[in-house]
């Protein structure tokens, strides 16, 4: 049986900076890095939502990282750096571009005792239907 430290030691990550938090993001769920991306407000959308992109041809809704994770509103709206990322249940993933300060690395061993970087997952909650 696997315990949840072993499960992280093992997991690779992109580390990446929001303001001052630091964070890891699983790489099985980033698609692609991309700095310069232009994003087009959206009126009337919430504070964390800096607006919408394209990503392949594709429609790409863009939300500030930092608000997500606290709760606030976005202490800049100029974060350039995006993280294309899958998110929901494995059977029915979206992109969704995750707006950070920088990327930083990509590791193979977060240390899991490191409380300066928050772990970000990409879950499904059952009883709301919402991604987180």
């Amino acid at each position: 049986m696997v315990t949840d430290i072993e499960a992280v030691r093992s997991l690779r990550v992109v580390r990446a900076r929001v303001g001052e938090r630091f964070v890891a993001l699983p790489t099985a769920r980033v698609r692609r890095v991309v700095r310069g991306l232009r994003i087009h407000p959206l009126l009337g959308s919430g504070a964390a939502i800096l607006g919408l992109s394209r990503f392949g041809g594709d429609p790409l809704v863009v939300v500030d990282l930092g608000s997500v994770l606290t709760g606030s509103s976005p202490a800049s709206r100029d974060r350039r750096t995006v993280v294309v990322a899958r998110v929901g249940a494995e059977e029915s993933t979206e992109l969704l571009g995750l707006a950070v300060d920088d990327v930083l690395s990509v590791s193979a061993d977060p240390d899991p005792g490191d409380a300066s970087v928050d772990l970000v997952t990409f879950r499904v909650d059952e009883d709301e239907g919402e991604t987180c």
